[in-house]
């Protein structure tokens, strides 16, 4: 019942994301802060348990993400379609999710935004579980790390 309720709240997200304009996500992050490089430990190289997130505002309007988890790993890539603020600290953001050669994949992904931090609280699609609930990653059972601004 929760997964089916999760993927019709997730496809109507996506729904209605399509048809906001790219400024508003643009927008958002900029009152969030959410642009520049965002890690655990800033001074310490990117890894899995130290991962390396930089924002930034593309050329084309639209907000870009990658996500660094240091060497011998492909570098995470993110097209913001959307995002909107919810209550909570929270926001949700519409994304195109891109690894490698790999075709794009839509994802909603909510992200706690409080005291100078960020940390993912959910991502997933409207076809398969999620791959982070509640701010625990599925693959680990650990909890999602905290983002602290670098720069």
């Amino acid at each position: 019942m929760v997964r089916k309720v999760a993927a019709v709240a997730g496809a109507a997200f996506f729904a209605a994301a399509a048809v906001a304009a790219p400024s508003a996500a643009v927008r958002i992050y900029r009152e969030l802060r959410l642009f520049g490089t965002w890690a655990p430990n800033c001074t310490e190289p990117a890894s899995p348990d130290n991962p390396h997130v930089s924002v930034v505002n593309g050329d084309n309007g639209m907000v870009l993400e990658q996500d660094d988890f240091g060497e011998g790993y492909e570098v995470n890539r993110y097209l913001i379609v959307a995002a909107r603020r919810m209550k909570g600290h929270q926001v949700a953001v519409d994304a195109l999710f891109a690894q490698g050669s790999a075709e794009p994949q839509r994802q909603l992904i909510i992200i706690r935004v409080e005291h100078g931090s960020r940390r993912t609280m959910f991502t997933g699609t409207a076809e398969a579980p999620p791959l982070v609930k509640d701010g625990i990653a599925a693959a680990n059972g650990q909890p999602t790390p905290r983002l602290n601004k670098c720069s």
